[in-house]
């Protein structure tokens, strides 16, 4: 600020914490907080005029006209104004049931992996006919009606059904009978997203940062990806917390879309996509396997397991295992998964520099001793992560 006056001095002016208070209030005044840029509309003397353009000819002027939707479709709501908020009102209207039919049926395929009508970006004519018309409709009404719109409220009854805490194990008699599960005879199993893999080993292993908002974020991507992207923009990593932060806030540049998410379907954002196609390749399992990013959090994970373990290979095998399944493992798991890791801990102990390298550390200033049993305990880790199911829902 340039100036600033008191009328009346401030109170207890003659305490010896006077001079902190005074200075406290004027960086507090000083302070210049982030704003949050917004839309408003023109006043209506700066409102242009619309006119028809006859023949498409700008310079030929027709009739001029408000702003409104097609007749065809259903009528602007009574009282609603004219402008983007109106259009807003006019989208949720109760009299336009498409909406809440839509956010439905994409809300159903989030979690059950296929919507109740397919394709997700066509719910026209040319669609196919929901099989389930009657659970469409109901989600739809109980969307504007009940839940005012809210979606937490429509997940949270969706995956309270019986229909969604199904088992997903398959029987011959319904795969004969129904092999697309449009029936819904058994819960849903699809992989989880690009995102969802990434952040969900960052979160079992306790790298997960819960820091929100800010600008995009840099964590670790091969050398050389970035070679094909002409400007002088470099990917320079980013440190600290902002490398474990949530997908979300992965800087991506559609000429080079950052490559373990590309692995795993994620758009390029080259075009706008309603709906990832899943594929299933080798480079999936590479990525998971062998990227910094998931053998740091099995590093981190495996730490947790020695340590909460307390000396015991089956209790820390089971922390881990349930810190990612959220269940206990069964018996024949832990004993796949005890011999792992006494496998691996005779290997490293015959080469320790091998230990030290799969922990990225460096050998000369680790203590040998413990290198081998640290490095075991990362790889049972690293396995738990790239199980089954821990990269698909089912």
């Amino acid at each position: 600020i340039e100036w600033f006056a008191f009328r009346e001095n401030f109170p207890h002016e003659k305490s010896l914490d006077n001079m902190n208070f005074q200075k406290t209030f004027l960086q507090l005044v000083n302070m210049q907080p982030e704003g949050v840029p917004i839309m408003i509309e023109n006043p209506k003397d700066m409102h242009r005029k619309t006119n028809v353009f006859i023949r498409g000819n700008r310079l030929s002027l027709g009739a001029e006209v408000q702003p409104t939707v097609p007749a065809s479709l259903n009528s602007f709501p009574k009282g609603a104004p004219r402008n983007r908020l109106g259009f807003a009102q006019w989208i949720v209207s109760k009299e336009n049931p498409l909406t809440a039919r839509t956010l439905g049926n994409r809300v159903w395929a989030q979690l059950f992996g296929r919507g109740l009508v397919e394709p997700l970006g066509d719910m026209g004519t040319q669609s196919i006919p929901p099989i389930h018309r009657e659970l469409l409709d109901y989600l739809a009404l109980d969307l504007m009606n009940t839940k005012k719109w809210s979606v937490k409220k429509l997940i949270r009854e969706i995956v309270l059904s019986g229909t969604y805490k199904q088992s997903s194990s398959l029987n011959n008699s319904n795969f004969e009978k129904d092999p697309q599960n449009y029936y819904l005879a058994r819960g849903p199993r699809f992989r989880l997203s690009a995102e969802q893999i990434r952040d969900q080993a960052l979160a079992v292993s306790g790298l997960l940062s819960n820091k929100m908002y800010g600008p995009s974020v840099m964590p670790y991507q091969p050398d050389g990806v970035w070679m094909t992207v002409y400007s002088g923009e470099s990917w320079v990593k980013s440190a600290g917390e902002d490398q474990y932060r949530r997908g979300i806030y992965t800087f991506l540049k559609r000429t080079s879309p950052y490559p373990s998410f590309v692995s795993f379907d994620a758009s390029s954002r080259e075009v706008c996509l309603v709906d990832r196609i899943r594929t299933n390749t080798p480079l999936q399992a590479l990525a998971t396997l062998n990227d910094p990013v998931y053998l740091e959090a099995a590093k981190h994970l495996g730490t947790i397991m020695e340590k909460e373990g307390n000396g015991n290979l089956r209790n820390g095998i089971r922390v881990g295992y349930k810190r990612a399944m959220l269940k206990d493992a069964d018996e024949k798991k832990l004993k796949e998964l005890e011999h792992l890791y006494q496998k691996a801990l005779v290997d490293f102990s015959k080469k320790p520099d091998s230990a030290a390298k799969f922990l990225n550390e460096d050998l000369a200033k680790s203590n040998v001793k413990v290198l081998p049993s640290k490095a075991a305990y990362m790889l049972v880790a690293n396995a738990v992560l790239n199980l089954d199911e821990f990269l698909t829902k089912s």
